[in-house]
């Protein structure tokens, strides 16, 4: 499929300083702004020792400095894998990069082989790259392209499907000695929203693609793309087959590593997502070091904390991480962790989401002892958690149960039925609850977020044991008061849900 490339005379006012004012495609884009430009403007501009069409050219200066010094360190990367894995097509648009299926969207037949494409970026001028986890999963032959149009052969290193994080090494002929240009790594810390961003890849094949635009958000998170996710996003244009390419600043040093998009179509929208280059660069360290990746580990599972929720829980200044879930015989669990408490400091740094609780808990060091302050009942407490090292991946997955009997009377939106028998002889937990096997549609149960197949386990603390408890519990629940249910979804995922009452 070809993609005709369209540039039509776009005006951008995107402020990087006082002497960035905009950027544009053509001339007569600029002329028609200067035509418009306050008097004042004008004279401002000049008064800094130029005219728009001097800024335009500093601009454009710049831009051509980036492309010039980073281009050469950009290559392409394509991967074979012997058995196709559909969740790396391109296909869907909400997963990260990848090349669309070379059959033209034909479905491939089963196992498969199937070919990848991605970008890399050179960080060492022995042949060493940084790359996506997904770009390079599961490979049975990597094949680097040079800016000269070499052709290389490389091996994986080591990676990290929780970042999407992959460390690539060219394998240079015998007798020969690489000394490849490199590409800096820069302080994603100091990324500002409104910054320019350069992004440089292969967008569909078409090697050293350069493109322009801003960061338009930093710390993404929770979007499903990844496990572990902290994205800057830019509306630099990335496309599939950018994948693995950098997002630079106006000094040339990469800033982060794109690696998804936000589309409806499989196509840019304005919306792209990139590692930052600081979690990169850790990442990158040790599997350089070790080959493989260690995390801290506390053993439990938190969720963010909103308004209804931190005033249940009389979190004052409502940030932190509420524990929805806590390992049995775990790290938390033995420093007295319980489910309901939110953890606002961890090991002296202050905790505003799930997120941050989960990114500073990975950075541990296995065997540390941190201090963690946690409220409980309003009141903050101290606890001392021993960190271990994170262990393999576990099954997780959510799923649905189908209703089996007839369902009681609706209450609050949902249609509920007591647990089935079947859970139990299938070892199934819990055992006890109410099940969701109903939401109205525009109920407030349904705008709360409860979903059929989940299970209530407690509201406001108390136990449910039957869908007849949560229809005892519904008729004498303060409707003006906070509400919140304690809510099993799947084979293992409990978190809390505030309930929002009907009017």
């Amino acid at each position: 499929m070809f993609l005709a490339p369209v540039m039509g005379m776009l005006l951008s006012k995107r402020a990087t300083s006082m002497s960035s004012v905009l950027s544009t495609l053509g001339f007569t884009s600029a002329l028609l702004f200067c035509s418009v430009l306050p008097a004042t403007t004008s004279w401002a501009l000049e008064a800094r020792g130029g005219t728009p069409q001097d800024i335009l050219t500093q601009t454009s200066a710049a831009f051509n400095q980036v492309a010039t010094k980073a281009t050469p360190a950009v290559v392409s990367i394509s991967a074979i894998k012997s058995h196709g894995d559909p969740e790396e097509s391109g296909g869907n648009p909400h997963n990260p990069f990848g090349m669309p299926d070379p059959q033209g969207g034909l479905t491939r037949p089963p196992n498969a082989p199937s070919f990848g494409i991605g970008s890399g970026v050179v960080i060492r001028a022995d042949g060493i790259i940084l790359t996506n986890n997904h770009v390079v999963s599961h490979a049975d032959r990597v094949t680097v392209v040079l800016d000269d149009k070499r052709q290389m052969k490389a091996k994986v290193l080591g990676s990290d499907p929780k970042t999407d994080i992959a460390v690539v090494q060219i394998i240079a002929p015998a007798g020969t000695k690489l000394n490849l240009p490199t590409i800096e790594l820069g302080n994603s810390d100091q990324v500002k929203v409104g910054d320019w961003a350069v992004a440089i890849g292969s967008p569909f094949g078409l090697s050293h693609t350069v493109t322009s635009g801003i960061i338009s958000a930093k710390g993404r998170g929770q979007m499903g793309v990844l496990d572990t996710e902290d994205f800057i996003q830019t509306d630099a244009a990335i496309n599939p087959g950018n994948s693995g390419g950098p997002l630079l600043n106006l000094n040339s040093q990469m800033i982060g590593l794109n690696a998804a998009i936000f589309s409806q179509t499989g196509g840019f929208v304005g919306i792209g997502f990139s590692i930052p280059s600081n979690l990169v660069h850790k990442i990158a360290d040790e599997i350089i070091a070790h080959g493989k990746i260690t995390r801290g580990y506390l053993g439990l599972l938190t969720q963010d904390i909103d308004g209804d929720l931190a005033t249940y829980f009389k979190v004052p200044l409502k940030k932190g991480a509420l524990i929805s879930q806590v390992t049995l015989n775990g790290p938390a669990a033995k420093a007295h962790a319980q489910i309901g408490d939110v953890v606002t400091r961890y090991d002296g740094k202050m905790v505003n989401n799930s997120t941050e609780l989960k990114d500073l808990v990975s950075k541990s060091h296995a065997g540390s002892k941190v201090p963690v302050e946690v409220v409980r009942d309003g009141k903050t407490q101290a606890l001392n958690v021993t960190v271990l090292e994170q262990p393999g991946e576990g099954f997780q997955q959510a799923g649905q149960v189908s209703p089996a009997t007839v369902p009681e009377k609706p209450s609050l939106g949902l249609t509920l039925q007591d647990i089935p028998p079947d859970f139990k002889s299938l070892g199934l937990s819990p055992t006890d609850g109410a099940l969701i096997v109903g939401v109205r549609p525009g109920s407030k149960a349904f705008d709360s977020g409860l979903m059929p197949g989940d299970i209530i386990v407690k509201a406001n603390g108390t136990k449910i044991s039957n869908s007849a408890d949560f229809v005892k519990f519904s008729k004498k629940m303060d409707r003006d008061g906070n509400n919140v249910l304690y809510v099993q979804r799947g084979l293992d995922r409990k978190f809390f849900i505030p309930l929002k009452n009907e009017a």
